[in-house]
């Protein structure tokens, strides 16, 4: 008898019972298989446990949202499981659980671990590894087994460096020769030949060029005191092209050399987005922000930093070398001038820089940061001793060492060196108040308005101090209102020793306003 139901006697289908939906800990098995899958588990020296993305080597915390809808989409596609929000609370305690891992220092660009620094070209593949065994640029594929246990913290407008693809044989430029004058330039292009042709891209005079190896050198040790590298010079001097050079050989990030900070808060700033930070315009910087400067070079700054999209903030401390570009020496601070080298550069006297500077960089940075990690690596090969004796004089600075390991790796004689950082450090160009005739009319001015609080605008300035002019001064004062700008951005950190305070506030309208005032008793 046929089934009313089924008239073509189609044999009966067996129903496969319903799947079990997972349990909480197959959802849980499933989340932390997946996350330890492309991330490790770190353990910093704070104690915070937290993720690294193998590939990418950003830091996330445990708590990171962003981690966990990514895992719960890999779930759903790779296993059809579906991840509960309870599963994944439950995932998180089990995931920080101590790590193993041993606690690596971290900083923006140079990182410690390994027994050997590595200096992060970010782009998640290269990095110069440097240690007293030497320096050399590793490459991290999926290929290989070598991890680096270290973790950059990468800001947003950092930029990458280009690694190094071939070795270009042909240098540009040509040894020096003149062994006797010039002992570090010669051996420098010798053993540093790209380094040595990128300085000479700059307007700094060789002589100086110890104190500026030295200076690089120690930003490749972030855990140490940081110096303050001064840059001066007049108008057109080459002051922001060698800030730009030494920055970027480094550290080259969007914005390279930034405005002089006005608070603690734009100081942070720029130490969170730069490894180095190089301030233009620094005659402008004040006695409280020379303080904190001076604070962060010798001690850090500690600071909150995000991470991902968790809302977590870790404290950390940034330590950032500095560079400064100004007219004149603007170190009012007498704890940060004792913290700093400050070059003046020559005028240059109708020659002019190279145009294509940029380009020819570009062309041999690579070449020369390798070049600066091998002198790096130089120095860690003999046991640094707590202090120097150079001609009587003995030093005790992290700088004045790290400059006598650094000629020991050129195979120089400590002297010159010692004789030049003597020379920088107590130059005080006092003798620029003496010379400018705008000084001297501004004191008189002081003397003669001690109550006197006006904001007016540069070319008034100028006018009112030139009712006052002599006839025999008249041929030495400055022709245009630009000049004369020049000359007092150039004299106020020195006036200002002096009682007088001068400041430029900015453009307003068509004008750019100054304030002149007696600060004390002049």
């Amino acid at each position: 008898m046929s089934d009313p139901t089924n008239p073509q006697n189609y044999p009966q289908q067996a129903r496969a019972p319903k799947p079990a939906p997972p349990t909480k800990a197959d959802q849980v098995r499933s989340i932390v298989d997946i996350t330890l899958s492309f991330m490790q588990k770190r353990l910093h020296k704070n104690g915070n446990v937290y993720l690294v993305d193998t590939q990418t080597r950003k830091v996330f915390f445990i708590d990171d949202e962003t981690i966990f809808n990514k895992i719960t989409e890999a779930a759903l596609y790779n296993y059809n499981t579906v991840i509960s929000n309870s599963a994944i609370e439950t995932a998180k305690r089990i995931l920080k659980v101590e790590a193993d891992a041993i606690p690596s220092n971290i900083s923006h660009r140079v990182g410690r671990g390994q027994h050997a620094y590595f200096l992060d070209l970010a782009d998640g593949t290269n990095f110069i590894k440097y240690s007293s065994d030497g320096a050399e640029q590793v490459r991290i594929d999926s290929r290989t087994l070598h991890q680096i246990d270290v973790d950059f913290l990468r800001p947003p407008n950092i930029s990458r460096i280009e690694p190094m693809t071939r070795n270009n044989p042909d240098i540009p430029g040509d040894f020096l020769s003149d062994y006797d004058e010039k002992e570090f330039s010669y051996q420098l292009s010798k053993k540093s030949p790209y380094l040595n042709y990128l300085l000479g891209l700059t307007n700094i005079p060789e002589k100086y060029y110890s104190t500026v190896i030295t200076w690089m050198v120690c930003t490749l040790f972030p855990e140490t005191d940081q110096t303050l590298l001064e840059i001066t010079g007049e108008e057109d001097s080459g002051k922001s092209t060698a800030a730009w050079i030494i920055k970027s050989l480094i550290d080259p990030s969007e914005k390279t050399i930034s405005e002089a900070p006005n608070s603690l808060k734009d100081l942070l700033a720029l130490a969170k987005n730069n490894y180095i930070i190089a301030i233009d315009n620094a005659d402008d910087l004040s006695e409280t922000m020379q303080k904190q400067t001076y604070e962060l070079l010798n001690n850090g700054i500690q600071s909150q930093i995000n991470h991902g999209n968790s809302g977590n903030n870790w404290t950390i401390n940034l330590r950032n070398p500095i560079i400064s570009v100004s007219t004149s020496s603007m170190l009012s601070n007498s704890l940060l001038s004792k913290k700093a080298i400050s070059i003046d550069l020559p005028r240059l006297d109708g020659r002019t820089l190279n145009d294509n500077f940029k380009e020819i960089f570009q062309a041999t940075n690579s070449q020369a940061l390798l070049e600066l990690a091998k002198v790096a690596a130089g120095t860690l090969k003999n046991t640094r001793s707590p202090s120097l004796k150079v001609n009587d004089e003995i030093y005790f600075d992290n700088f004045a060492l790290t400059g006598s390991m650094v000629c020991k790796y050129f195979n120089v004689s400590i002297n010159s060196f010692a004789e030049i950082l003597n020379e920088l450090r107590n130059e005080t160009n006092e003798d620029i108040i003496d010379e400018s005739i705008v000084a001297k009319y501004i004191l008189l001015w002081a003397a003669e308005n001690p109550k006197h609080k006006a904001n007016k605008p540069l070319n008034d300035w100028q006018k009112e101090l030139f009712k006052n002019l002599s006839e025999e001064d008249r041929n030495d004062w400055p022709k245009s209102t630009r000049k004369f700008g020049a000359e007092l951005k150039k004299i106020a950190p020195r006036l200002k020793k002096k009682g007088v305070f001068c400041k430029s506030l900015g453009k307003q309208g068509s004008n750019v306003l100054w304030e002149i005032r007696v600060s004390e008793t002049t």
